[in-house]
C-alpha cells in the first residue's frame, strides 16, 4: 500500500479491475504508483515513508550562517512583504536567519524544532549550546527564550516556517556555520490534496495502457454504444478532465517559494 494512493483507490477513479493478468498489470500499476509518490516526495509536499501525515520530511545538523553586515531598511521592507504583515517593530534588536535558500525548507512549525550557537571557533573541534524556544502554539510561557520560528500561511491553510528570529541577547558568532539546527520540514500539503493527485496522475497512466492495448472495453462505466466512439469521446472526455483537475491542484496548493536573504535588523 502506498503513501498516498494504492490500486484499490487506483481501481475506483478507473473503473476496472487491475490484476497480474490485466492491462496494465497490478506489478505495472504499482511501479507507476512509486514513481508519482518519488515525484511528489522529491518536491518534499508530503512525509517521510514510515512517517505519518502531518510528519514532513527530517532534517538533522542544519548548519546556518550568520552575516556580519548589518542590512539597512530596504532589505527589511522586503521580508515584511515576503512574511505578509509581521511588524518589523517587533523585530528590532535581533538577527533573522531566513532558511529558504537551503534545501530544508520550510520548517513545520508544530513539531520538534532545535536549534544550536556554535561556542567555539570554526576551526576548533565544535562546541554548541541548545538555545530555547518560545512564542510557539503549546509553549507554558514558564521561562525566558532565545528565539521564535518566524511563519507565513501556506496556500492550504497550513503554516510555514520561514526563518528563525534570534534575540539581540544571545551571543552569535558570525560567519559560517555560526548555527545548527534540527527540524521537520516540507510543504506539509493536507493528506486529501495529495492522495486525490497521485491517484489522478496514476489514473491517467492506467487508463492510457489500457486503450493502447486494447482494454477498455473492461471499463464499468464506458461499456455500450459504438466502440470508436466510446474511445474517441468518453475516454478523451475523462481524461482531459483528470488532465485539467491535476493542473488545477498544482496551481493552487503547489509552493512558489520566494527568495530571501539574511538580515540584521
Amino acid at each position: 500500500m502506498g503513501k498516498y494512493t494504492d490500486e484499490k483507490k487506483i481501481e475506483n477513479l478507473v473503473q476496472m479491475e487491475i490484476s497480474d493478468s490485466t492491462r496494465p498489470s497490478s506489478q505495472q500499476v504499482n511501479l507507476w504508483i512509486k514513481e508519482v509518490e518519488q515525484e511528489i516526495d522529491s518536491k518534499k509536499l508530503g512525509w517521510d515513508d514510515n512517517a505519518n501525515p502531518g510528519d514532513g520530511y527530517s532534517a538533522s545538523n542544519v548548519y546556518l550562517s550568520v552575516p556580519k553586515i548589518r542590512i539597512g531598511l530596504r532589505p527589511l521592507t522586503k521580508f515584511k512583504m515576503l512574511c505578509k504583515g509581521i511588524d518589523p517593530e517587533q523585530l528590532k534588536k535581533g538577527v533573522v536567519i531566513p532558511i529558504q535558500e537551503n534545501q530544508y525548507y520550510p520548517i513545520i512549525p508544530g513539531k520538534n524544532v532545535t536549534l544550536y550557537r556554535r561556542t567555539s571557533s570554526l576551526t576548533d573541534t565544535p562546541e554548541w549550546k541548545e538555545l530555547t524556544r518560545g512564542y510557539y502554539t503549546g509553549w507554558d510561557e514558564s521561562a525566558d527564550s532565545d528565539f521564535m520560528v518566524l511563519t507565513i500561511k501556506g496556500r492550504a491553510g497550513q503554516e510555514h516556517g520561514v526563518a528563525f528570529f534570534i534575540y539581540s541577547s544571545v551571543p552569535l558568532k558570525t560567519g559560517p556555520a555560526a548555527l545548527k539546527a534540527s527540524y521537520s520540514y516540507g510543504w506539509n500539503l493536507p493528506q486529501e490534496i495529495l492522495n486525490r493527485y497521485a491517484t489522478l496522475k496514476v489514473g491517467m497512466r492506467v487508463l492510457e495502457a489500457a486503450v493502447e492495448s486494447g482494454e477498455p472495453a473492461r471499463l464499468g462505466s464506458f461499456v455500450g454504444g459504438d466502440f470508436q466512439t466510446f474511445v474517441n469521446t468518453q475516454i478523451s472526455e475523462t481524461l482531459r478532465r483528470w488532465k485539467e483537475e491535476i493542473t488545477e491542484i498544482e496551481k493552487k496548493f503547489f509552493p512558489k517559494p520566494a527568495r530571501a536573504k539574511i538580515l540584521w535588523i
